[in-house]
């Protein structure tokens, strides 16, 4: 996210919404809403899944450690201990490493 903390106008409007609307990024994604429209001030009118989705769209890293992140809420919810499992030893991109931490 600090990354897009610089003087450029439009990294700036990144910086602030990603600050800003950071827990819909959280959310598992059967919870956003995909009916409802709500008024984002950094925004305007739009669904939840449509802020999300353009907030996972400024960083292809931050995109795909969201799927690797929905994969492992998905499977902790469904309480599917073997994809977790699977999931947790994946480790097929290297765009993933550079946000988890090593133990």
């Amino acid at each position: 996210m600090n990354g897009f903390n610089t003087s450029n106008g439009e990294d700036m409007k990144k910086y602030r919404r990603l600050k800003r609307y950071w827990k819909l990024i959280l959310k598992c994604q059967s919870d956003l809403s995909n009916t409802a429209y709500k008024y984002y001030s950094l925004f305007g009118q739009r669904l939840d899944t449509s802020v999300v989705n353009d907030m996972l769209n400024y960083d292809p890293k931050l995109k795909a450690n969201d799927v690797l992140y929905q994969s492992l809420l998905n499977a902790l919810n469904n309480r599917d201990f073997e994809e977790l499992e699977l999931r947790l030893k994946e480790r097929s991109s290297s765009l993933r490493l550079s946000y988890m931490k090593q133990v």
